[in-house]
């Protein structure tokens, strides 16, 4: 599919930045042997994104990031997907090095970054307020992303030159951002959070094997009968009260499940629903907490962690040791937790979160991954390099890296399977952005709360002025400045 997606991207010439393979200004020679990119096409005639781009030369112009730490897994914290300046043998950072050093010299360009996540925000802000322009973009917690939102310090991506239909630009994030033709920010290739930050759940084989649990949950899933009663049923019948103490304590006995809940939304996405809902027709956000499905969601999945063999305390180290030595079925955490799963000598594998019916499309939700925005002081030279060069380096990852990250990082690395490899391809294309935490609402909270206690209706009514006066109005400003100007 992507082959022929980048055909008729060449054969049609969607946009001016892009041009037929044999126009491509060859990089040079020293580089050319490091970079995938400048054989223009492979025996089949694939033509890629990235090397269907026209090169140029920006004089030295300097892109200034403002941005995060790189993949949890396969770099170092404190190492980004910009800054690895040296090849180490290791095939995924080596690509990312190849990635920094291909765009650059394809559009004379250098491309910096001030690492780590925290304070990018106030980096920004401080950057457009004085008008040093220190930053052209960024990337940042959600958090952050509000208050640059509502501050004005983010440009218009609608206006941006960069073609938002390419799929490079995550679709999914583009939806639950815009409003009223606005976008503040999305999610690119430029990074991998929008992967890593999924929400996943790795299950013990060998505890299916020894508690001889006849229904694997790949094939479940595959054929559309994974869901929230099905895995309970499974952590039934794989707890152990070894003690024959009457209760399930973590890492004494063996457990159906632990780990990270995400305040119980990947179940709520995996079943297609989401706390907060956009009402196109009074162009504000509705709260979502008491319609009879979500209340169907939240006791189905209050009966799943109040099963006394299952644990819903334990989101750190100790959920994972006990998962290590096989007394945990199901482990819940991101998909980017695989540093800390590379030593397990079991053989574990992994599943997308179950929704609650059967035969339903399951997305997998996704937790405060870093989204990418631009400083809103770009003049109009500045913009078209910006945009350029956000979408050669996006371009590159998607042309030759993401599947490189997936075969060669995901499965030899960690999935330890083909059919795990087959789910984390999944969840490439298959995710649901949580809209309460986009926009910064807070319903995520309360629907954690409902859960625990059943109050779903009482909750709503009591908590709907708070939502409307105190959440959703600040938070639709910078979508409707007209309306906030009257």
């Amino acid at each position: 599919m992507k082959k022929l997606l980048a055909l008729i991207l060449a054969s049609l010439m969607l946009s001016s930045a892009f041009v037929s393979c044999s126009d491509t200004t060859k990089e040079s020679e020293n580089e050319e042997s490091k970079n995938p990119s400048e054989s223009t096409s492979d025996s089949e005639g694939d033509v890629g994104y990235y090397s269907a781009m026209k090169a140029e030369n920006m004089n030295g112009f300097e892109f200034r990031i403002a941005g995060g730490f790189g993949s949890h897994e396969y770099l170092d914290h404190g190492v980004d997907y910009i800054t690895i300046d040296e090849i180490s043998g290791d095939d995924f950072p080596d690509a990312l090095y190849s990635r920094t050093v291909n765009v650059s010299a394809k559009y004379g360009a250098k491309i910096n970054i001030q690492n780590g996540l925290d304070g990018v925000g106030e980096l920004i802000k401080r950057s457009v307020t004085a008008g040093t322009k220190d930053y052209h973009m960024g990337y940042y917690y959600l958090t952050d992303g509000s208050m640059l939102v509502n501050g004005g310090y983010l440009y218009n991506l609608t206006d941006f030159p960069i073609d938002l239909s390419l799929p490079f630009y995550d679709e999914c994030s583009y939806e639950t951002f815009l409003i009223n033709n606005r976008l503040y920010h999305l999610y690119s290739n430029i990074t991998f959070s929008h992967y890593e930050a999924a929400s996943v759940l790795y299950y013990n084989k060998q505890l299916l094997e020894d508690r001889n649990i006849k229904n694997d949950p790949y094939s479940l899933w595959k054929e559309g009968k994974w869901t929230l009663d099905t895995m309970l049923a499974m952590t039934e019948k794989a707890a152990v009260d070894k003690d024959n103490n009457g209760k399930f304590t973590l890492n004494r006995d063996i457990v159906g499940f632990s780990g990270l809940t995400y305040r119980h939304i990947p179940v709520v996405m995996a079943s297609g629903e989401d706390t907060v809902k956009w009402n196109e027709e009074e162009k504000t956000f509705d709260l979502n907490i008491a319609s009879e499905n979500m209340i169907s969601i939240g006791q189905q999945i209050n009966k799943f962690l109040t099963s006394p063999w299952n644990d819903d305390s334990n989101t750190g180290k100790t959920a994972q040791t006990a998962f290590a030595r096989n007394m945990v079925l199901f482990y819940s955490n991101s998909l980017g937790s695989f540093r800390e799963m590379r030593s397990n000598d079991d053989p574990y594998a992994i599943i997308l979160w179950p929704g609650v019916e059967e035969n339903t499309e399951i997305l997998a939700h996704l937790r405060n991954p870093a989204p990418v925005g631009v400083a809103s002081d770009l003049d109009k030279e500045e913009a078209e390099k910006v945009g350029t060069l956000m979408t050669a380096l996006s371009a590159y990852c998607y042309d030759y890296i993401l599947e490189e990250y997936v075969s060669l990082a995901v499965v030899a690395r960690s999935s330890r399977d083909e059919n795990s490899a087959d789910v984390v391809r999944y969840v490439l294309d298959h995710r649901a952005y949580d809209t309460s935490e986009c926009h910064q609402l807070g319903a995520h909270h309360w629907w954690n709360g409902v859960v625990e206690t059943g109050e779903y209706a009482s909750t709503a009514k009591s908590k709907k002025g708070e939502f409307i006066n105190y959440c959703v109005a600040p938070a639709l400003v910078p979508y409707f400045p007209e309306e906030a100007a009257e």
